[in-house]
């Protein structure tokens, strides 16, 4: 098992090394290319990765507790700030 996780972070250093390389080479299309494909992508897969591991909200979550602190947030900061501006 360590072997296979030393090989995974050389391969990694490998690839950012490689990621500075063509950074300098071509700064531009390499930020396109990094904002058009790579961001989806991550993304998509970082969904997968969280959806296997059960990170997301359960099905008998109480949405109305959270509704009712972010809705009372502006009220108490408002009642705070309120005597100061008037």
């Amino acid at each position: 098992m360590q072997k296979n996780t030393a090989t995974v972070n050389h391969i990694n250093s490998a690839l950012i090394l490689a990621s500075c390389v063509i950074a300098y080479l071509v700064p531009f299309e390499l930020l396109l290319f990094s904002y058009a494909i790579l961001g989806p992508a991550h993304y998509l897969t970082q969904i997968a990765w969280l959806h296997d591991r059960r990170y997301f909200v359960r099905a008998d979550f109480n949405y109305h507790a959270v509704l009712l602190y972010f809705l009372s947030v502006p009220v108490v900061l408002f009642s705070a700030i309120a005597p100061m501006v008037i």
